[in-house]
């Protein structure tokens, strides 16, 4: 029998929901992009409880089941970070210790990152932990404090602009 959830993604087997293929298809279509080319780096922002994870995941599937052996698609959460301190005199060559164990912890290959040039780094085609193509969703960034998020949204514009070099190929950043 289903019920009513407020919390959490929703599970459309136990929890009364409306199925929405054409937002999941308008976002599996913004990353994955025109054939041949680059997917596109967006975000997606809403109040709480309105669908964002639901969608991610739904759009994570989708990608997965079409293009298994073309893209590979990597969904994590920054909430843990929630409390994170980041003074915000520190400099841009700081790298939070708190963001660095997330990494580690989270991460295929279990990378030390230490600095920003390590972050940007783990995109790389040649030193980095990818093979092909990558679609990242990342959840809960706005719960970072905002001088990291800025930093974090500046590494992945660099990749954007030198997307020959990296394996990056479509962003989501939800909050």
């Amino acid at each position: 029998m289903r019920y009513f959830s407020s919390y959490g993604p929703v599970d459309s087997e136990e929890h009364f929901s409306i199925s929405r293929p054409q937002l999941v298809e308008r976002c599996v279509s913004q990353l994955m992009g025109s054939p041949g080319k680059q997917g596109h780096y967006f975000t997606i922002w809403a109040p709480r409880q309105t669908g964002k994870t639901w969608l991610i995941r739904q759009a994570t599937q989708r990608i997965q089941e079409e293009y298994p052996e073309e893209m590979t698609v990597f969904h994590f959460s920054l909430g843990r970070l929630r409390s994170m301190q980041f003074t915000p005199g520190e400099t841009a060559n700081n790298f939070p210790e708190d963001l660095s164990g997330l990494l580690e912890d989270t991460l295929p290959e279990k990378p030390n990152v230490t600095n920003w040039k390590g972050f940007y780094n783990l995109f790389s085609k040649i030193d980095g932990i990818w093979d092909r193509p990558l679609i990242l969703l990342i959840d809960e960034v706005d719960t970072i404090p905002a001088v990291v998020l800025d930093m974090m949204v500046n590494q992945f514009r660099e990749l954007y602009l030198n997307r020959e070099t990296n394996w990056l190929h479509g962003l989501a950043l939800v909050g």
